[in-house]
């Protein structure tokens, strides 16, 4: 199987790659199958790119490469959704804001992509009492003399 994307040309895939999120992301519940894909040059962010709508990409970074303390509470309803064993192993991913300039891109840590990579099922949830923000910068800037 493959698509074209715009972005990264055609990209060839197995159906054993395509991640199924059954909700959608936030703001796209209709977009439900995904493809990662890690261009070198933009490593360590990654792309979701959607299959059915590939002229769109998300771009991706693990949170705990940018905070690694990092708090991310995995309830019940998570582990049911993705069908997490308890001692199963999880992907996570937070959706980047890359602006033209480097220094203003933002992470959005408030509603992180969660990955089962044993069945390849995500689910994007909001930690609503986290204190996590939405566009957390993804540079730290030199610290300002007091």
């Amino acid at each position: 199987m493959h698509i074209e994307s715009p972005h990264f040309g055609k990209l060839a895939f197995d159906p054993d790659q395509v991640l199924e999120f059954p909700e959608g992301l936030l703001g796209f519940p209709a977009l439900s199958r995904f493809l990662r894909v890690g261009p070198e040059d933009y490593e360590p962010i990654e792309f979701l790119v959607p299959v059915d709508e590939p002229k769109l990409r998300f771009p991706v970074l693990s949170p705990y490469l940018v905070r690694p303390e990092y708090d991310l509470p995995v309830g019940m309803a998570e582990r049911e959704a993705l069908d997490l064993a308890e001692d199963g192993s999880l992907m996570v991913f937070c959706v980047a804001n890359l602006t033209s300039r480097v220094e203003d891109a933002t992470l959005n840590l408030l509603a992180p992509i969660l990955v089962n990579p044993d069945n390849r099922r995500g689910r994007q949830v909001v930690l609503e009492t986290s204190g996590y923000s939405v566009a957390e910068p993804l540079f730290a800037g030199d610290p300002k003399p007091a």
